[in-house]
């Protein structure tokens, strides 16, 4: 016998209860599967610290990562402007 030869007829599905940690109707939220991805916590405390304007380097340390990574993370979630290249046109 398989996994998929079950001897069940009729199969109920029903919905996992709400995640109480962040409230009922709250989207669900993406997790880590890497060892450096950004957990959602860290990215929390990056926009609250990006909206009272600390400094990028302070803000790495306080997270454990590096200036290049706070940065990048920053832009990725649109905290930080994207880097403004030049355009020469012929006229």
């Amino acid at each position: 016998m398989s996994m998929l030869d079950l001897p069940f007829d009729l199969i109920e599905l029903v919905p996992c209860p709400a995640s109480t940690r962040d409230g009922p109707g709250q989207p669900l939220r993406e997790m880590a599967y890497r060892e450096d991805a950004w957990l959602p916590e860290e990215i929390d405390r990056l926009r609250a610290w990006f909206a009272d304007d600390e400094d990028v380097g302070e803000v790495g340390v306080r997270l454990g990562r590096t200036l290049a990574a706070v940065q990048d993370e920053s832009r990725r979630t649109r905290l930080a402007p994207e880097q403004q290249q030049a355009v020469v046109g012929i006229g």
